[in-house]
């Protein structure tokens, strides 16, 4: 406060921390912190298939680059199946495989969490991030794709 001076202080937490911010900001104002805002701005808990908050098998949270490669890794798995299954034979390089699953990996993760209202709790489903069909940018992706190949043909 006194090196800062800010006007308000927002703290981007879980919602399960609520009451504990109530507490902090009702302390802060009795300790005479009352010219600055202060905002708890929480967002909903990320939740496993078990619909308890995601942790790794460790227990640990989860870090971003964690899960953006496993994001990858198995859209790769996708990018791969689909390729190998289609009626002529295969028609990327392993390069064009991985980066293919690098971009819809990557938006499947980013999408996934951005489609969500962000005070709601939400169940983490790689399986769900990334299937051809739905409300997913794997889908969106792919008939964009298509649509443009369309377009070309046309």
């Amino acid at each position: 406060m006194e090196t800062w001076r800010p006007e308000a202080i927002l703290y981007v937490v879980d919602h399960r921390q609520s009451l504990h911010f109530k507490q902090l900001f009702a302390a802060a104002r009795l300790m005479g912190y009352d010219n600055v805002e202060l905002q708890h701005v929480s967002f909903g808990t990320v939740l496993g298939d078990d619909g308890r908050p995601f942790k790794t098998r460790a227990g640990d949270t989860v870090g971003l680059e964690g899960l953006l490669d496993e994001a990858v890794r198995r859209a790769l798995e996708v990018v791969s199946a689909n390729d190998d299954a289609k009626p002529d034979g295969p028609e990327l390089s392993q390069r064009q495989r991985r980066e293919v699953a690098e971009r819809v990996g990557i938006a499947a993760l980013k999408y996934a969490d951005l489609s969500q209202n962000r005070t709601s709790d939400y169940v983490f489903s790689y399986d769900k991030m990334l299937a051809m069909s739905g409300n997913t940018a794997t889908y969106m992706q792919y008939a964009l794709r298509a649509g443009a190949q369309h377009l070309r043909q046309g």
